[in-house]
């Protein structure tokens, strides 16, 4: 079987290790990515810039968790006049949410080889990551 998918397709390998069948483009894409993330400066800037839009997704996601969460207290008040008249439906809001975030990712990724880019990501991780420490003490 292995031959046949080596002469048909020239993308199939056996890792030593493991001993599956692991895709040759998959491994060389990310070698290829890793290696030129090492080379080019603007290469390792969008390598940054990538690793701070994902954990901008966590901690997006865990301000969204604890936003529905504090919903249920009625000391809660929203601070986003966009986000605010959602907040009696869970599901639109969490919809908002993902779409805004996944909106600001696209010009993001767009353009990811720019210093602004990256001092600007820089400052999101910051900003956040001051919104959770703020959220973990309004829990506590």
């Amino acid at each position: 079987m292995r031959d046949f998918m080596e002469q048909n397709r020239g993308i199939v390998q056996t890792t030593p290790a493991e001993g599956r069948f692991v895709p040759i483009r998959r491994r060389h894409r990310l070698w290829r990515w890793i290696k030129q993330a090492r080379d080019d400066p603007s290469a390792r800037r969008a390598r940054r810039v990538i690793l701070m839009l994902l954990l901008l997704w966590v901690i997006n996601a865990f301000d969204l968790v604890f936003t529905l969460l504090a919903v249920r207290t009625d000391r809660f008040e929203e601070a986003n006049p966009i986000a605010a008249p959602l907040l009696d439906n869970p599901g639109l809001l969490v919809t908002f949410k993902v779409l805004a975030v996944l909106f600001a990712s696209i010009i993001i990724l767009k353009f990811r080889r720019r210093l602004l880019t990256e001092i600007g990501c820089w400052g999101l991780c910051l900003t956040y990551t001051l919104v959770s420490a703020c959220w973990w003490l309004y829990h506590q």
